[in-house]
């Protein structure tokens, strides 16, 4: 045999072993392709979806939030645009003259949609069309043009559903029917985006990397980067063809270990800097020093019945009716039946959002029924997909397909129907 055979016998059998090697390895620690499990997770985690996960939605409502002094934020929508019957709020030309949302014709159908970014994406992708279609067909609405402005934004939880609604009303804006679809941020993601840095589960998410105080800036500034840098390496990384190299996975996926290590230090360095008794109120909020987890999670649940409340009450008071849903979500034990892609795709054991579905789930029901007692119109949706096999989960989160989104919109329209005018 040739040297030069033998050399390259040797350097294809290196690459093989390598190779093999690696995604033994990859198998044995992630359990999968990381392509198909890490690296969306990871993307997840900065704030940036994957968007051919959700339908080929674009993500450019991530592309940040701005404060906002009487909601906590609100999100840049500068280069998303609503198709059909749809108007976001949160955009500068829904405060226009002749905006649906101060609409004073009486043909004029106003649904406001409220919510986190699961019923911000119902709203803008196939969700919100539907139920204008629904209720224009329903006897009550027939001969009026259903508008749907869409109130929610990613990540928003009760309170500030109430307050957004409240703030528009003193604005002047015009409601006929207020939809809610929430729950799930209410419950899960407190623990890990503020209780860490001794932040008030009333306040929006990660209030103190808004608001902090000086002194913690130069570590906001670093995790900021930091967050901002894994998410670069596995955009370059998806982005390459490499990807489909179990080598060049592990690599990645050592790279990527290195860099949450670093957040996590930081992270650290935050907790240690500023916990409970360092706070102002203004930045901390109302909190439950030395609450257990029980107690956390009846004072989550009462902020969101509470709300749930005021914005029954204040829709009332300005000749609107307001409806609450509890939203569905993967991690409530029995609510669907997951299909293998979705148990791939859309489910993590200990998932640090899913984790607190199965205990904080069962009060959101009770305090519903609760609401119901008191004349608010709830309707628990986590049930909706009991029967369901194709798959509707699109991530390990809590986020949905247009399937989906067509279904919610169905019973959605068929609640507000059972009620009537009542």
């Amino acid at each position: 045999m040739a040297p030069w055979t033998r050399i390259a016998l040797a350097g294809l059998t290196f690459v093989v072993t390598v190779e093999l090697g690696s995604r033994l390895v990859i198998a044995l620690d992630v359990g999968r392709s990381v392509t198909e499990s890490v690296a969306p997770n990871v993307l997840t985690a900065t704030g940036t979806p994957i968007a051919e996960q959700v339908n080929a939605l674009t993500d450019t409502h991530t592309i940040g939030e701005r404060l906002h002094p009487f909601v906590g934020y609100l999100p840049a929508l500068t280069h998303v645009r609503a198709e059909g019957p749809i108007t976001l709020a949160a955009q500068r030309e829904a405060h226009a003259p002749g905006s649906p949302l101060f609409s004073r014709d009486p043909e004029d159908l106003i649904v406001g949609i409220a919510g986190g970014s699961v019923a911000y994406q119902f709203a803008l992708y196939g969700g919100g069309t539907a139920l204008a279609e629904h209720l224009a067909a329903q006897a009550e609405f027939r001969g009026r043009r259903p508008h749907i402005v869409v109130l929610a934004a990613v990540g928003m939880k009760q309170p500030q559903h109430a307050l957004w609604l409240a703030y528009l009303l003193t604005l002047g804006a015009r409601f006929d029917l207020v939809v809610s679809l929430d729950g799930f941020n209410e419950v899960a993601m407190h623990a890990t985006e503020n209780e860490p840095y001794g932040v008030s589960p009333v306040y929006p998410r990660y209030w103190m990397q808004r608001v902090g105080p000086a002194v913690a800036a130069p570590l906001l500034g670093e995790r900021l980067y930091l967050v901002a840098r894994r998410a670069d390496i596995v955009r370059s990384f998806l982005g390459s063809p490499a990807q489909h190299s179990g080598a060049a996975q592990l690599v990645w996926l050592l790279r990527d270990q290195a860099a949450r290590r670093a957040i996590e230090d930081v992270e650290g360095r935050l907790r240690g800097l500023q916990r409970f008794e360092d706070l102002e109120f203004a930045t901390q909020g109302p909190v439950l020093a030395g609450a257990t987890q029980s107690e956390l999670a009846d004072f989550q649940a009462a902020i969101w019945r509470g709300a749930a409340l005021q914005m029954h009450r204040n829709a009332a008071a300005n000749g609107a009716r307001s409806y609450h849903f509890l939203q569905p979500n993967q991690y409530d034990p029995g609510s669907k039946p997951l299909s293998a892609s979705e148990r791939a795709a859309a489910y993590t054991a200990g998932h640090r959002y899913g984790k607190h579905v199965p205990e904080g789930y069962p009060r959101l029901r009770a305090a519903g029924a609760e609401l119901a007692a008191e004349g608010v119109r709830f309707h628990d949706l986590t049930r909706v997909f009991e029967a369901v096999t194709e798959d509707l989960y699109v991530d390990d989160c809590c986020h949905l397909n247009q399937a989906a989104n067509l279904r919610l919109a169905a019973a959605i329209a068929e609640a507000i129907e059972s009620w009537g005018g009542r």
